[in-house]
């Protein structure tokens, strides 16, 4: 292959990995999230939110610069850009093939163990507001109106509920 299609490859197979760390912070950040909401120290948790929030930006960034690279490795090989990366690597010699899956492995990987610590966050988050609401329903009865389904059984809100008030 060519001088600049290695510099392309080396830089996205740089930018996948970049992107990958990124991610396993943000789950470490995660995973601290739900320990200290669990702790009940809820100002840590707000303060740990709020910089998922900013560094979240990090993340897009991160994956525009990769997608760009990635564009310009397609254009070099005259590929359309919206190729799979499969079809990318075919074009590749062994060495880079070898390199950019690696990278797309950890990627991968990491953003799977991103989604996993933030569906044990959201699990923890049901479980702690299901058993406050029940709780708060046994507690204060006429405080919280029971929704009751077309049959009679008492149900909950699972999406928006549109109220007409001028009925």
């Amino acid at each position: 292959m060519d001088e600049q299609t290695t510099s392309l490859a080396e830089a996205l197979a740089g930018l996948m990995e970049r992107e990958a760390e990124l991610f396993r912070i943000m789950e470490k950040e995660v995973d601290g999230l739900r320990d200290t909401a669990q702790q009940k120290k809820w100002a840590n948790a707000l303060a740990i939110a709020q910089g998922l929030e900013r560094f979240a930006a990090k993340i897009e960034e991160a994956d525009m610069a990769r997608d760009r690279t990635f564009q310009d490795l397609c254009a070099i090989l005259s590929l359309p850009f919206d190729v799979v990366f499969a079809t990318l690597l075919s074009r590749l010699d062994a060495e880079q093939r070898s390199m950019l899956e690696k990278s797309w492995r950890n990627l991968r990987i990491s953003v799977i163990r991103l989604g996993t610590a933030s569906n044990r966050l959201g699990y923890y988050a049901e479980a702690l507001g299901g058993t406050v609401g029940r709780i708060l329903e046994e507690i204060l009865p006429h405080r919280r109106g029971r929704i009751y389904s077309r049959h009679g059984k008492a149900t909950s809100v699972n999406d928006a509920l549109l109220v007409d008030r001028k009925l």
